[in-house]
C-alpha cells in the first residue's frame, strides 16, 4: 500500500514530529535538573536546618553548662591564680636563692679569739633542746656573728653544721681572758673590719680580739698544747682569823682552825710559804681522782700534768686585797682546779698538814668541798705545735695576738676583777664559804 499522505504532508509531520519530540527531551532534562536543583535544596534546607537544630542545641547546652557550672569555673579560676602566684614567689625564690649563691661570700675555717665576763652566764657552751633557754656565752656570740653575716642563721640550731670546737669549756660564772674557737666564717670584710663589726654587735663585756685563717680539719680543743688558768681570791682566805659576818639571819659557829692559822696577815712570807711550800707540791704528773666526780685512782684519765702553779704579789681592787693565782697545765678535769684551791687554804689555815696534798693523790677517796668560782678564768690557750708548723705561712699565721695584751688586761682589770670585787662587797659569796665550809670538813672514805 502507499502513502497515504503527501509529500507536503510528510514534511509537515516531519515538522510536526520533531518539534514535538525535540522540546520534550529538553523538558525531559529540564524536568530532571529542576528535581535536582529542587532536591538539593531541600537537602542543604534540610542541612540548615539540622545545623540550626545542632546550633540551638549546642547553645543551650552551652546555657545550661554555664548555669549549672558556674562555681566550679570560677573555682577553677581561683585556683589557678593560686598557682600562678605560688609559680611566681617560687620562680621569685629561685631567683633569689640564685642571687645569694652568687653573692654569697667565700666560707673559710677560722679561730675566733675573744674575751668575756661569765657572770650571768651559766657556761660557755651553746644548749639546745630542754636546754634551749639558758643563757649561755655562746648564744650571745652566735647571734653577734649572724647579725654581721659571719655564718647563715640557720647554723644557729646546731653549730656543729660549721665545724664549731672551743679550746675548753668554762663552768657558770667562770670567764675568759683568751677563748678559742673555731668554725667556718663567711667573710664579707677582712679579717680586721670583721672584728671591729662583731663587737659592734657584741655586749661590752664580750669582746673579740683577732681572727686566724687556720686548716679545715683543725680542732680547738685537741691542737691545743696546753692551757693557763688564773684565779682571783680575797687574801683572807688564806690568813687571818676567820671573818664573821654581821648579819640578822647568820647563824656563826666556832671554826676549830681559828688558833690554827699559820699566817696572820697575807705578806710576802705567806706568800713564798704558798708558792714554795703548798703549790709545789702540785706541779708535775698526779693522780687527781679526788679532785673532780667520778672518777677512779686505777683510771689512766685521772692523770694529769701541771707545769707551773704560782701566786703573784697581792693588789687591792675595790678596797678588798686579792691574789691572783695562775695555774698552767697541760688538761683539767671537771672541778679540779677550784678543788685544789680548797686543799691549799685548808693547808694555810692549819686545818691540814703539808703532807695532806700527797696523801691526796693516793688511792684512798676524799670528800673534798669546792671553793666559789666568782673569781676563776681560763686565761691562755698554747697553740706552740701548731705555730711552729705553720708559722709563715701565706694566709695561716701563728694562732696568738701578742699585739693585744695590753687591751686584754685593760678588760681584765675593767669588765672582770672589778665585777669580782664587787659581787664580793654585794653577796659576800667568799666569805660565807669560809664560815660554812668547816661545818663539811674533808670527809675519808
Amino acid at each position: 500500500m502507499g502513502n497515504f499522505l503527501s509529500p507536503p504532508e510528510k514534511e509537515s509531520s516531519n515538522n510536526n514530529k520533531q518539534p514535538s519530540v525535540q522540546p520534550n527531551s529538553r523538558k525531559r532534562k529540564k524536568k530532571s535538573s529542576s528535581l535536582t536543583r529542587e532536591s538539593y535544596n531541600v537537602k542543604k534546607e534540610k542541612q540548615k536546618g539540622k545545623g540550626k537544630e545542632k546550633g540551638i542545641q549546642k547553645l543551650k547546652r552551652k546555657r545550661y553548662n554555664t548555669n549549672a557550672t558556674k562555681k566550679p569555673r570560677q573555682q577553677t579560676q581561683r585556683i589557678s591564680q593560686t598557682q600562678q602566684t605560688q609559680r611566681k614567689s617560687q620562680t621569685q625564690q629561685n631567683q633569689n636563692l640564685e642571687l645569694t649563691k652568687r653573692k654569697r661570700p667565700i666560707k673559710r675555717k677560722v679561730v675566733l679569739m675573744f674575751s668575756y665576763c661569765g657572770t650571768g652566764y651559766h657556761g660557755l657552751q651553746i644548749q639546745y633542746g630542754e636546754l634551749k633557754h639558758i643563757k649561755t656565752v655562746e648564744t650571745d656570740l652566735v647571734q653577734a656573728l649572724i647579725k654581721c653575716n659571719a655564718i647563715h642563721p640557720r647554723n644557729q640550731e646546731d653549730v656543729k653544721k660549721i665545724g664549731w670546737s672551743r679550746a675548753g669549756r668554762t663552768d657558770k660564772g667562770v670567764h675568759s681572758a683568751r677563748q678559742y674557737v673555731a668554725f667556718k666564717m663567711e667573710f664579707s670584710y677582712d679579717e680586721e673590719q670583721m672584728v671591729i663589726e662583731l663587737n659592734k654587735h657584741l655586749p661590752s663585756h664580750i669582746r673579740a680580739w683577732g681572727i686566724r685563717r687556720v686548716p679545715k680539719s683543725f680542732l680547738a680543743h685537741k691542737r691545743a698544747d696546753s692551757r693557763e688558768y688564773a684565779f682571783l681570791l680575797p687574801t683572807f682566805l688564806f690568813s687571818g682569823k676567820k671573818v664573821q659576818l654581821i648579819e640578822p639571819n647568820f647563824e656563826t659557829k666556832n671554826n676549830f682552825v681559828d688558833d690554827k692559822v699559820l699566817f696572820d696577815k697575807f705578806d710576802s712570807e705567806a706568800l713564798a710559804f704558798l708558792n714554795q711550800k703548798v703549790f709545789s707540791q702540785f706541779v708535775g704528773t698526779h693522780n687527781f681522782h679526788n679532785y673532780t666526780k667520778k672518777k677512779n685512782f686505777s683510771e689512766p684519765s685521772s692523770k694529769r700534768y701541771i707545769k707551773r702553779m704560782e701566786a703573784e704579789e697581792p693588789q687591792t681592787i675595790g678596797g678588798i686585797k686579792f691574789v691572783l693565782i695562775k695555774i698552767h697545765g697541760q688538761s683539767f678535769m671537771l672541778h679540779q682546779i677550784r678543788k685544789m684551791m680548797t686543799i691549799a687554804i685548808t693547808v694555810m689555815r692549819g686545818g691540814e698538814k703539808l703532807s695532806f696534798i700527797e696523801e691526796s693523790f693516793g688511792q684512798q677517796q676524799l670528800r673534798i668541798g669546792i671553793v666559789p668560782g666568782d673569781g676563776l678564768l681560763l686565761n691562755k690557750v698554747f697553740y706552740e705545735v701548731y705555730n711552729n708548723q705553720k708559722m709563715g705561712g701565706i694566709d695561716k699565721g701563728d694562732i696568738y695576738f701578742e699585739e693585744k695584751d695590753q687591751q686584754i688586761e685593760e678588760f681584765l682589770q675593767n669588765k672582770i676583777y672589778k665585777k669580782v670585787s664587787q659581787l664580793e662587797k654585794e653577796n659576800h659569796t667568799f666569805r660565807r664559804w669560809l664560815n660554812n665550809y668547816y661545818q663539811y670538813p674533808i670527809e675519808r672514805k
